[in-house]
């Protein structure tokens, strides 16, 4: 990682940045000519994981865990769908802030109809039969917690990165549509 750092002229707190999956907050910064965003996902709504995407001139980094493999595969698929146009860094980064956001927020919208549904199953128990559900409910209000947490801070990066590389007054657009989503679906 130092090696590939060094290559591309990585700042070695940035490359330490990268390497610290414990970096516990979503940010964005400008670099000596290349932006490092960093961005919290789950995929298994009980590890988190970071997404550093480091962005040059003509040129991106994604640094992530195999278990995020999955955002970054929705995202191929994603861009394979436009394989015709000419698409530049900057739109790669939304996709995959896109996606990550996107994944969020369907997890939060699960998670709320899981607990409409187990509150209905134990309305009808007895109570004997209580201590799961309640069990299962508690689970469900730690992710929840998890998740909100994840959501926090995403709605100040994405305005930053579309301030920072929004190449376009559309993909400045998208970015401030996705900002508004994290907001409103804040648990």
């Amino acid at each position: 990682m130092v090696k590939l750092g060094q290559q591309f002229g990585l700042h070695p707190l940035a490359v330490e940045n990268i390497m610290d999956d414990a970096t516990s907050q979503d940010m964005m910064e400008q670099i000596d000519g290349y932006a490092l965003v960093m961005y919290r996902t789950t995929t298994d709504m009980t590890t988190e994981t970071a997404f550093s995407i480091v962005v040059g001139s003509g040129w991106i980094l994604l640094f992530h865990t195999s278990a995020a493999q999955m955002h970054v595969d929705r995202v191929l698929d994603r861009l394979q769908e436009h394989s015709n146009e000419l698409l530049g860094s900057c739109f790669v980064v939304y996709a995959l802030i896109y996606e990550i956001t996107d994944w969020l927020t369907m997890t939060t919208i699960q998670i709320k109809h899981d607990v409409v549904q187990i509150d209905n199953i134990v309305m009808t128990q007895v109570p004997e039969e209580h201590t799961s559900m309640l069990q299962h409910m508690g689970l469900l209000g730690w992710r929840t917690l998890g998740i909100q947490r994840l959501q926090l801070g995403k709605p100040d990066v994405v305005r930053r990165v579309a301030h920072v590389l929004g190449s376009s007054d559309e993909l400045e657009h998208h970015f401030r549509d996705l900002a508004a989503l994290g907001s409103l679906h804040a648990v």
